[in-house]
């Protein structure tokens, strides 16, 4: 069946192009041309997903615009190439039907992309929920006068108050810096094909449509108010952490008689050279957060590692940085240890056993003096006063030991004997009190713990307290007298310090490389550690702070497992804000309804999902003017219309292992506005069979399907016992799918099956040519018209 020609010479020539035209749109050539593209395009979409994931293939090419611009040009050719022979024949009908179904398979794929849903909502054990978090997100400001606003909010008083403006914002799977040039080409071996995949997958996502720069609402509601929002940059992924932050590496200690076994084998480095290089050592990453009120359970600034200890300190003026570096003089070591104090560029350094007359001892020209208060030789901490300083106390029944020394010293400002009188001649009781505050101010320092140290800061006076054992081997040290220790310190000029104390003397007290140099570490018996410090690794703050950092992209992250946040600029009436925004998505609603379960978990549920409990960044507010504005970030969600109600969850374990080989839930749907009313109960949804049931109020048809689940997770503690296993709950997650489309697409399919069986199948009983009366012994021959194309061989 040759395709018809439109065009001839006597017509006008727009007629002839437009003729043209449509003759290529039709035409054989263009569809062998788009039905290679589109075989190389699923090809390349399914080579993508086997590397980057379900997310990535979606955002860099199943919804781009030139994948659709392919299916729109498919559409098209498929169209004209039926059009252009009509009317048609009887022998074209299977021909048509395909072609038909082709075009239906198309538009419910297009529905689907458009209109389809498919979203995760968690679910605890006896809890109902209807909220189902996409995988997209939105920026939404609530814009309120200042003087109708409270100053603190909470996340659904800001969303339930003011004028609400919601912002569409893509964004992609990926940080941002993912999309670099740079950064995709600096480690790239040209000459390694391997490397050629990762390189052709970054220009596929730079094809992607992302929210960068300027947003806008389909509202005009952002122009209306006169603000200005602009995305700087984005995380797929992040945590939040205090800083100043600190990421020191740390070499793993060796046994040596397995070295020397492998040195005889022939691997490994002989022992005599040891490793020389960074390459040759393993690492061990040790985390430090500086000590502040912002920290969150899960942050520490203490880590106990092989060999040792390891702390991070602050300083917040140089005085306190000199005493930190000063290093202690080995003739003044007592019984009792030694004091060490920094006054502006001036250091101290004083016997503890000299101190115990309780005479005060000038600091040199400075005009201060110190005073013995006390030694304690095994503190424990007492307890806080109304003024939240920490208070000692010697521990009971430690008599004849020294585990824990601290002391406490007073510092005072040297008066002259005539100020002296004169002030207690005028003053009265209460001016005379206040006075003695002002010029008089404590310090405590804890030998072991130096992080809680208090210092004189309003007289500028800083100090250290350094103990020796040198009665201990290094062997009894570290099994409880006293381990090693490196203190670091973040400078208050920005800088890295650090010091490492034996346990009898201070080693070495300098300012730490953080150029990935190596330093020397923890020395132990069989071995010296080494530690590394890169300028990744070290971030600064002149203040304690929330900071955002990302994390590296998981292809295998679950769909809503990723801490979303953006950094963005807002500027209303001139002013401008730059802040980060962290996400509100699938996660914060699975930690909210397990803290309402067991408020107890609070702390182990932050800890789990690394997030930190004063200072969330997911609620920013700013005063602009006479207007405040809260920003938040949540996900896209889906109100299904009906309250799923899980009423239990079930869990089978391989044989001997923690693996689950099988789970389910058994749930019921529930009138939102009457939950006693079940449309449906006791409905069974596991692995690989899904339940669909329709919103009784918008006639959508939902399919659920169980994705995972978390947990479990202990219930409040039962006052009559101790906590039994039925007092474990788990939370479902189930993916909420709606695909308009799903029934155009299976029509399109039966069409195109229907029309391939006709034209294949049923040529020799419904289409097969007329005999001809002319000759009764010559058989007939199909005439031209008849002689099957070569298009419907092809299709």
């Amino acid at each position: 069946m040759a395709q018809p020609r439109l065009r001839s010479p006597d017509q006008p020539f727009p007629v002839q192009l437009l003729l043209g035209f449509y003759e290529f749109c039709a035409s054989m050539k263009l569809a062998v041309i788009l039905i290679l593209a589109a075989a190389l395009g699923l090809a390349w979409g399914t080579i993508v997903e086997s590397k980057y994931g379900t997310a990535a293939v979606q955002f860099g090419i199943w919804q781009t615009w030139w994948f659709e611009l392919l299916n729109i040009a498919l559409a098209v050719n498929i169209f004209c190439a039926a059009a252009i022979r009509f009317p048609w024949k009887r022998h074209q009908t299977g021909f048509v039907i395909t072609h038909i179904g082709l075009l239906i398979l198309l538009y419910g794929c297009y529905l689907q992309r458009k209109g389809g849903i498919d979203s995760q909502m968690p679910i605890l054990e006896k809890q109902e929920n209807s909220l189902a978090h996409g995988d997209n997100q939105h920026i939404m400001l609530q814009v309120q006068p200042i003087n109708e606003t409270p100053a603190e909010q909470t996340f659904s008083e800001a969303v339930n108050n003011g004028k609400t403006i919601a912002v569409p914002f893509r964004a992609g799977p990926f940080n941002w810096s993912f999309f670099d040039w740079s950064a995709a080409t600096e480690d790239l071996d040209w000459t390694n094909p391997r490397d050629w995949v990762p390189l052709a997958a970054h220009l596929s996502f730079q094809l992607s449509t992302r929210d960068v720069g300027l947003l806008s609402d389909p509202q005009g509601l952002l122009q209306e108010e006169e603000i200005q929002l602009e995305v700087l940059d984005y995380y797929s992924d992040s945590v939040e952490m205090s800083v100043p932050y600190l990421r020191v590496e740390l070499t793993v200690p060796e046994n040596p008689q397995q070295r020397a076994q492998m040195e005889t084998l022939g691997m490994g480095t002989p022992v005599s050279e040891g490793p020389k290089s960074r390459d040759d050592y393993d690492w061990m990453p040790v985390e430090l957060h500086a000590r502040s009120e912002l920290n969150s359970s899960w942050e520490r600034n203490r880590q106990t590692v092989g060999g040792g200890t390891m702390v991070f300190l602050t300083a917040d003026a140089p005085a306190e940085r000199a005493s930190f570096l000063a290093q202690p003089d080995p003739q003044l070591f007592g019984e009792h240890g030694q004091l060490v104090l920094a006054v502006g560029d001036e250091v101290f350094r004083f016997n503890i056993d000299e101190l115990e007359d309780n005479e005060a001892r000038p600091l040199g020209e400075t005009g201060l003096e110190i005073t013995l208060k006390r030694f304690v030789a095994n503190a424990i901490r007492s307890g806080f006063s109304t003024s939240d300083r920490l208070e000692i106390d010697e521990a009971p029944g430690m008599t004849g030991r020294t585990d824990q020394p601290a002391v406490e010293v007073l510092v005072s400002k040297i008066e002259a004997d005539s100020e002296k009188e004169e002030s207690s001649e005028e003053d009265s009781e209460e001016e005379q009190e206040a006075t003695d505050d002002s010029s008089q101010e404590r310090i405590l320092l804890i030998a072991d713990i130096p992080e809680l140290n208090e210092q004189a800061e309003e007289l500028g006076v800083y100090g250290a307290f350094w103990f020796s054992r040198k009665g201990l081997s290094a062997e009894e040290r570290m099994a409880g007298g006293s381990r090693g220790r490196i203190d670091f310190l973040h400078g208050d000029n920005q800088k890295l310090y650090y010091r490492y104390w034996n346990g009898q003397e201070l080693v070495r007290a300098e300012e730490m490389p953080t150029d990935g140099t190596l330093v020397e570490a923890f020395k132990m018996p069989f071995a010296t550690l080494h530690m590394v410090v890169d300028k990744d690794d070290f971030v600064s703050s002149a203040e304690p702070a929330i900071r955002v950092f990302p994390k590296a992209f998981q292809k295998d992250l679950p769909a809503g497992g990723g801490r979303r946040a953006a950094h963005l600029r807002m500027t209303v009436n001139g002013e401008v804000s730059e802040f980060w925004i962290v996400g509100i998505g699938l996660m914060d609603d699975l930690l909210e309804q397990v803290r309402e379960f067991n408020p107890s978990l609070k702390d182990q549920m932050l800890e789990a999902f690394q997030i930190p409990e004063k200072e969330s960044l997911q609620v920013r507010t700013f005063d602009f003017g006479d207007r405040r504005i809260t920003v938040t970030m949540p996900t896209d969600t889906v109100d299904i219309g009906t309250l799923v109600e899980l009423e239990k969850f079930e869990r089978k374990l391989d044989p001997g292992t923690s693996q689950p080989s099988h789970y389910g839930s058994v749930v019921s749907f529930l009138e939102p506005q009457d939950p006693e009313k079940a449309f449906q109960k006791d409905v069974a949804i596991v692995m690989n069979a899904p339940v669909d049931f329709s919103d009784p109020h918008s006639g959508r048809t939902y399919r659920l399907f169980q994705e995972s689940f978390r947990g479990p997770y202990p219930g409040p503690s039962n006052p009559h016992g101790p906590q039994m296993a039925s007092d474990e709950r788990f939370v479902s997650i189930l993916t909420v799918n709606y695909d308009p489309g799903r029934g155009v697409k299976y029509l399109g399919c039966l069409l195109v099956v229907a029309g391939i069986a006709t034209m294949f199948y049923m040529r020799a009983y419904f289409f097969k040519p007329k005999k001809s009366t002319k000759s009764k012994t010559t058989p007939s021959q199909p005439s031209e018209k008849e002689q099957p194309s070569l298009e419907e061989v092809s299709v």
